[in-house]
């Protein structure tokens, strides 16, 4: 099994991943977005722990979490219908993305994705799919 990405690794992997539809991955959270750069992609800030007790057969020992995030268009814009239809589309994108960059880059991983209609970015809000995408290692991994 492959070793336990280091944080910095596992960010530039997150970084690194390019997710189809979307218009401009950033490296870090923009301060601001314009129409032009929609949708756009971003990772939130990582975290990582380590549990020190195995609790169970499937003992995770440490873990890394970034949030991403895809903004896809400012919340006043297009229709319900529109934006609902967009971030099925978009979602099937993401996990295809988190899949290529983590399927064989660690022992395991996990993400989940919500859907958000007024995410904030600077003074606007948008149309947004965050996710929580985690991986783990076991105990010496």
């Amino acid at each position: 099994m492959p070793a336990m990405l280091s944080n910095a690794n596992f960010l530039s992997a997150i970084q690194g991943m390019t997710v189809t539809s979307v218009t401009r991955h950033f490296d870090d959270p923009p301060q601001s977005l314009s129409t032009a750069d929609l949708p756009a992609a971003f990772p939130l800030w990582p975290s990582a722990n380590f549990l020190d007790m195995p609790t169970s057969c499937l003992d995770t020992g440490k873990t890394r979490t970034i949030g991403f995030v895809i903004c896809i268009e400012a919340s006043g814009q297009g229709t319900n219908k529109l934006n609902y239809a967009r971030y099925a589309a978009l979602m099937d994108n993401l996990e295809t993305a988190i899949n290529t960059a983590f399927q064989t880059a660690v022992n395991y991983y996990t993400f989940e994705m919500s859907t958000v209609p007024d995410y904030a970015v600077g003074d606007n809000t948008y149309w947004a799919i965050v996710a929580t995408i985690s991986i783990m290692a076991t105990l010496g991994g």
